[in-house]
C-alpha cells in the first residue's frame, strides 16, 4: 500500500527473539571470597605494600562483590560507588 505517490512504504521492522546484549561491564564475576584471591593478587602485583593492599583489596572485594580490572589505583569507577567510597581502617580500596 502507498501513503504518497512515489514514495514506497517502509519496510517492517524485523524483531530478534533471542538478541544477546552487548557486555558492558569488563569487571570477573565476584560471588564467594575465594573468587576475590586471584584478583586481589594481580591487582596488587606490582604495589610495593603488597600485604596490606591485598588485605584491603580482599575486605572491599568481599563487601562489593568486585575488583576492578589493572594494578592499584586503575578502573575504580567500574565497581561502583561502593568500591570507591568504601574505607577500612581509614584506608580506601586499591
Amino acid at each position: 500500500m502507498w501513503l504518497y505517490p512515489g514514495i514506497p512504504e517502509a519496510p517492517s521492522p524485523v524483531i530478534c527473539a533471542q538478541a544477546t546484549p552487548p557486555a558492558t561491564s569488563s569487571t570477573p564475576i565476584v560471588n564467594t571470597h575465594r573468587d576475590c584471591m586471584p584478583l586481589c593478587a594481580a591487582r596488587c602485583r606490582v604495589e610495593p605494600h603488597r600485604k596490606i593492599c591485598r588485605r584491603l583489596c580482599m575486605k572491599c572485594c568481599s563487601r562489593c562483590k568486585c575488583v576492578p580490572p589493572g594494578e592499584y589505583g586503575a578502573n575504580m569507577d567500574k565497581c561502583g560507588k561502593c568500591y570507591t567510597d568504601m574505607e577500612y581502617h581509614g584506608h580506601k580500596c586499591p
